[in-house]
């Protein structure tokens, strides 16, 4: 008798680490990764079967979908290993505050429309470092 072992199974490639807020425990920082799955024959991936773009919290675990803008922006990180180049407009950061903006003086995580740090009270200038 002859058995066909198939299945599928998805390998994780971790792309970077993100200053963005935590929902669930607070944190501030994510890893972003993406996954790509296969179908497998006798355990040897053959098939390319899709490719989802993650992000999880660094301290609680929390793991969630990357919504459409911060999927184009890991995209271009994972293409390249580099951030995609900020395109700055009124009072908004790169991409709506998808990929976080920093506080100069704490580091913390900034939203796209503050002004002011919420931990540290800094002036946040409109060309403030984006952290990856």
């Amino acid at each position: 008798m002859f058995f066909i072992i198939w299945g599928r199974r998805w390998k994780t490639i971790p792309l970077g680490q993100l200053a963005y807020p935590c929902s669930h425990c607070g944190g501030s920082t994510f890893t972003a990764v993406v996954e790509k799955g296969f179908i497998t024959l006798f355990f040897v991936p053959l098939i390319p079967i899709g490719r989802r773009y993650m992000i999880g919290c660094n301290v609680c675990g929390l793991r969630l979908r990357a919504v459409a803008q911060l999927q184009e922006q890991l995209k271009e990180l994972e293409r390249t290993r580099q951030l995609p180049t900020p395109v700055h407009s009124e009072s908004r950061s790169l991409s709506s505050g998808m990929l976080a903006r920093a506080c100069e003086r704490c580091h913390m995580p900034l939203a796209g429309s503050e002004n002011f740090c919420t931990s540290c009270g800094a002036a946040v200038p409109m060309n403030c470092s984006l952290s990856v």
